[in-house]
């Protein structure tokens, strides 16, 4: 599965539109239809931001061990003082 089909089935999992979810990001509108659309690859700070908005972890298993690590999401700028 390449990015662009990950992104849609994780937008289509959390059952929010692809505008609610750029929305969440701070982004465009359209942020995430066109990343799907010219199947640009995200960086994996943008992947684990994708995921965090729509209820999903972004993680590593070795195949081997089976050990997993969870890529954690881009912290969240507080606005308040």
């Amino acid at each position: 599965m390449d990015s662009s089909e990950v992104i849609k089935a994780v937008v289509d999992d959390s059952e929010l539109s692809m505008y609610a979810v750029s929305g969440a990001m701070g982004r465009s509108r359209v942020y995430i239809g066109q990343a799907v659309n010219a199947k640009r690859i995200p960086t994996i700070r943008t992947m684990a931001e994708i995921c965090d908005v729509t209820g999903h972890d972004l993680l590593i298993r070795n195949r081997k061990t089976g050990r997993e690590i969870i890529i954690d999401p881009p912290k969240k700028e507080s606005n308040e003082d």
